[in-house]
């Protein structure tokens, strides 16, 4: 107890000795952690926008006609539905008609929608929150089968340009013409903003509008919410082991330029991790050595008074860790206040609304790899140190 008390005595009083020294090896960490849990807090909120975009539009898992197949027949869906009642893991489904309309067209103005989905409101709230979505006007009522939800590119595109913000009104009647040209006119009660690309592309019917103007396509897709998401590949594989002759692919396999995009900010975070470690790394062997060179009379002295080698190297090693705790515990309190402020202030971009996320296992990784850091980049200049000896330091020739 008292060798380490020694120990920690001896660090602490060589970190404080030069305040300047100390400042701004203190500064500089810290800048570099704040740093680093910036950068991976913007890019842990890009996966999150994308996820949640993906997710919002098309639940955990989405079910869909097997092969040679554009539709699920009626008598098909009871017994599929009877068959995912009985799985504990699934919380709510919705039965989906989907179709690839010619166009959208509003005052003489016509668009393709990415497509048109037409489902029961009620039970497609249950599973991907749809009237969270709707940032202008209300939800679908299935009793009113003329009315339409828009996606907010979609309605955006009607009037004047993609993008400029000048979008169709509420109340305004929009028509929607079928492969085969059937036409119906369509009441906009709402616009739907998914903060993802393709969901706001898409025209929202109630599910009997939809099959009135074209039924080749009816119940081609069912939309499945999970109460456990971290079980999505088990559940996933349940439903398949029940034989229902469909298709069935989770939300990464669905959107897969969504999950190559999370493979992307993946590797870039990595890089940034190393890249930091790196970093870190020549600080702390620059500071420690520095600090070795100037005080080589003292470690004489400490060396003079029975202190070995290892316990030269002990202290600068643990003046090395309070250098690094120090500046991990500020920087961390510093992203702290860049969170709070982005959560209340998120950047608004056509993914979704930007926000900085703590990722608390990445926290521990970057603790852990960081003290490894310090501890490595101490560990040279400290050894050298204890190599110092006393004659060379009386006579002064070091």
């Amino acid at each position: 107890m008292n060798r380490l008390f020694a120990l920690l005595s001896l660090a602490l009083r060589d970190t404080s000795k030069s305040g300047i020294n100390f400042f701004l090896t203190i500064l500089s960490l810290t800048a570099l952690f704040a740093a680093l849990f910036t950068t991976a807090g913007i890019l842990e909120g890009f996966k999150t926008a994308l996820t949640d975009g993906a997710i919002g539009s098309s639940g955990h898992i989405i079910i869909t006609p097997g092969e040679n197949n554009t539709f699920i027949s009626d008598f098909d869906i009871e017994n599929i539905s009877k068959e995912l009642n009985s799985i504990d893991n699934i919380e709510a489904f919705n039965v989906r008609s989907v179709i690839m309309a010619v166009g959208t067209s509003y005052k003489g103005k016509m668009h393709s929608p990415y497509r048109v989905v037409g489902f029961s409101p009620k039970q497609e709230n249950k599973v991907t929150g749809f009237e969270d979505k709707i940032v202008q006007g209300r939800n679908i009522v299935s009793s009113r089968n003329n009315e339409a939800v828009l996606g907010l590119t979609i309605a955006d595109s009607l009037v004047g340009y993609p993008y400029d913000k000048d979008r169709i009104k509420i109340g305004e009647t929009i028509n929607i013409v079928a492969t085969d040209g059937t036409n119906y006119d369509y009441k906009v009660v709402g616009i739907a903003d998914f903060k993802t690309f393709l969901p706001n592309w898409v025209v929202y019917l109630d599910k009997e509008a939809l099959e009135k103007l074209d039924d080749s396509q009816k119940n081609s897709e069912i939309v499945i919410k999970l109460k456990d998401l971290d079980k999505i590949e088990q559940t996933k594989k349940e439903i398949q082991e029940k034989n229902l002759n469909v298709h069935v692919a989770t939300w990464r396999e669905d959107a897969g330029y969504i999950d190559d995009l999370l493979s992307g900010f993946s590797l870039v975070m990595n890089m940034v991790i190393n890249f930091f470690l790196a970093v870190t790394f020549i600080i702390i062997a620059m500071v420690i050595f520095i600090h070795t060179i100037q005080r080589r009379r003292q470690i004489g002295i400490i060396k003079s008074m029975g202190g070995g080698d290892k316990f030269v190297i002990t202290v600068y090693i643990l003046e090395a860790f309070i250098y690094s705790t120090l500046s991990f515990v500020l920087g961390g309190l510093i992203f702290v206040l860049i969170h709070q402020y982005f959560a209340g202030n998120p950047i608004v971009l056509l993914i979704g609304d930007l926000r900085t996320v703590i990722n608390y296992h990445l926290f521990w990784i970057s603790f852990w790899a960081y003290l490894g850091a310090t501890l490595l980049g101490s560990a040279v200049p400290a050894y050298l140190a204890s190599k110092t000896k006393i004659v060379d330091v009386m006579r002064g020739s070091i």
